[in-house]
């Protein structure tokens, strides 16, 4: 049995773990973007063959866009103090249970830290030459909770 995750249904893999050896991608594009997310909710992006997200001049090709990715979603409890990232990467805060689908046109990341649920879905139009992700959050304790949410995005027009 694989200790990161395992096969659904034949369509989608789903990950257990976002600690893998190897970024482990999902490729999703239409005739005019193509982007990778990885399996922590980020990855790249190329528009007509140009790179529109950011790659590290210093990696000597390793290619660290990839592995730990250029945008991200951060959700702040603003009581306890604590920011954490659905997809673990690159914030590192200890969910309580976390689950990446890598399916054919889209991905989600799933995770829940002190009885917030967070679920981000991404995937590319099937015309439009954009990504679409989209945040949904979700209080499953008796508390109210006062959430803040902001994303990052590196950017670089390059070729």
């Amino acid at each position: 049995m694989n200790t990161f995750g395992h096969f659904k249904d034949e369509k989608e893999f789903v990950f257990t773990s976002p600690k893998t050896p190897r970024p482990m991608l999902n490729y999703l594009w239409n005739s005019r973007i193509l982007s990778g997310v990885n399996q922590t909710g980020g990855g790249n992006g190329s528009y007509g063959g140009r790179t529109i997200t950011y790659v590290d001049p210093d990696d000597k090709g390793r290619c660290s866009v990839i592995r730990d990715g250029n945008r991200y979603f951060y959700i702040r409890d603003m009581d306890s103090g604590k920011t954490f990232n659905p997809g673990w990467y690159p914030v590192k805060t200890d969910v309580d249970n976390y689950r990446c689908t890598h399916g054919l046109g889209y991905s989600i990341v799933e995770s829940s830290c002190d009885g917030l649920f967070a679920r981000l879905r991404g995937f590319v139009d099937h015309t439009h030459p954009c990504e679409i992700w989209t945040l949904t959050l979700e209080n499953t304790t008796d508390k109210t909770k006062n959430i803040r949410t902001f994303s990052f995005a590196d950017f670089q027009l390059e070729g």
